[in-house]
């Protein structure tokens, strides 16, 4: 059976200085040829940004579709509207608190804490289940839902790591476990970016590209 073929991206934190380093991140994952990307939000440090990402997003191919959730910071800047305008123009579509059902997955998402969402209810299916969520912390509750992936970013992988010390920036009520990493619980997988955000200090922790071949 061929699998399905998963690009993950998150934190994107987009301003002009980055311009090309996401235009490269861009052609990286066009040469791995997604069957489906997945972005989790953090897409924007200033609203009046939003057409220079879109033109640079729109470059961006999957063989199917890019499913997409929004962030914290997106939020904060006021850039839902926006952002969401931009990213519905290129095709993608947005999972708050929604799901699409394709072939061989069923994916879904939720933009909670910071999000407004009706409650999600999912059909009865075999089917591989995969959650996008911004926050971590959204695991038990995707889990929950019955998410078999779920798929996050939010906490940079701690931005600045020193050796043992680990990392030092957790925006997490669950600490270093949550900075970067894949946990399983109860046959649940979470899977926490890095990211991509440059536009603040990161030492000792590359961005970060997520690959996934899934078979069920």
């Amino acid at each position: 059976e061929e699998p399905v073929r998963i690009v993950h991206l998150s934190d994107l934190h987009y301003n002009k200085l980055s311009a090309e380093f996401l235009a490269s991140v861009i052609k990286e994952v066009n040469n791995l040829e997604p069957d489906y990307v997945l972005v989790t939000g953090d897409f924007l440090q200033k609203v009046g940004e939003v057409g220079e990402l879109k033109d640079l997003l729109e470059g961006l191919r999957a063989k199917n579709m890019v499913f997409y959730v929004l962030g914290n910071h997106d939020f904060w800047i006021g850039g839902e509207e926006a952002i969401c305008e931009a990213l519905d123009n290129l095709g993608w579509v947005r999972l708050n608190g929604r799901f699409f059902e394709t072939e061989k997955v069923l994916f879904f998402g939720t933009e909670r804490p910071w999000g407004k969402e009706e409650n999600l209810t999912l059909p009865k299916s075999e089917k591989l289940k995969i959650a996008l969520a911004h926050d971590p912390d959204e695991w038990e509750n995707t889990a929950a839902l019955g998410a078999d992936v779920t798929m996050s970013g939010h906490t940079h992988g701690g931005q600045v790591r020193f050796g043992l010390f680990g990392p030092l920036i957790l925006p997490s009520q669950k600490g270093a476990l949550r900075a970067e990493r894949v946990l399983c619980k109860d046959e649940h997988i979470l899977l926490i970016s890095r990211g991509l955000g440059k536009p603040y200090i990161r030492f000792c922790n590359p961005t970060e590209i997520s690959l996934l071949d899934v078979r069920r």
